[in-house]
């Protein structure tokens, strides 16, 4: 039966809004009670360091993401916006503008924080890795510091990337400048997660540790090649940044 809603020509009008709150709201509960666990163990053994720390901001910055995308979710933002009034069109997209920089920022703290535990588990030893995984660190941060700024310098009138009104009354950069940009950037953040899961792959087998450790510790720290290849595929998908018209 067709839906009597729709717009001719256009997709059917589909909330997903549940969806995607309980897809974050799952994976922010999951990564509480993993990093609250983390922060235990650390504490109990007195080694709480720069990596715990980091990965506590992630989840903070992830947390808040959660909370943006919950009202994204609950406002109709998952919905095309050519079923939305006006009013509510530009509240959701300005939500996800502002969502952006949150979800950016924590994917670069993510990997910092992973490069502090490996400088950890190196310790002073081999001078040539700790240069290559600061030169990584300091790289992300910097790529990752540009992309959130360059969310909201796209147009000399911020409110203009919410409000189509007011494109045409001041300048903003053509959307493919930033879709290559972030495809860059991505790109980046794929390769440092092959790069901090391959890395330490040249020293473990030299670590004092009995076989059972090295073997955990390669794999737990190896599970970074699943996160460059995830990386990977959604940087294919980028391309749909050029249309700053439907989020959706």
């Amino acid at each position: 039966m067709a839906d009597p809603t729709a717009v001719p020509g256009m997709e059917p009008d589909v909330d997903r809004g549940v969806q995607l709150i309980s897809i974050y709201s799952s994976q922010c509960g999951i990564s509480l009670v993993v990093v609250a666990l983390r922060l235990w163990a650390r504490r109990s053994i007195r080694g709480i360091g720069w990596d715990d720390f980091t990965m506590a901001v992630t989840w903070v910055l992830f947390a808040s993401l959660t909370i943006i995308v919950g009202f994204v979710g609950a406002s109709g933002g998952t919905r095309h916006v050519y079923y939305l009034e006006e009013e509510e069109m530009e509240y959701v997209l300005k939500l996800d503008y502002i969502a952006q920089p949150f979800g950016i920022v924590a994917v670069g703290t993510g990997r910092i924080a992973v490069g502090f535990t490996i400088l950890r588990v190196l310790g002073s030893t081999s001078k040539w890795r700790r240069q290559t995984l600061w030169a990584l660190m300091a790289l992300t941060s910097a790529i990752t510091t540009v992309t959130a700024i360059f969310t909201f310098t796209q147009c000399k009138d911020p409110t203009a990337l919410w409000q189509p009104s007011k494109r045409p009354t001041t300048f903003c950069y053509d959307p493919s400048i930033q879709n290559n940009f972030s495809i860059f950037s991505a790109s980046w953040n794929s390769a440092v997660d092959f790069a901090l899961a391959l890395l330490p792959a040249s020293f473990i087998w030299r670590l004092h540790l009995t076989v059972r450790k090295r073997i955990g510790l390669a794999v737990l720290l190896g599970c970074g090649t699943l996160s460059g290849v995830c990386a990977a595929l959604k940087t294919a998908q980028l391309v749909s940044l050029t249309a700053r018209s439907d989020l959706t």
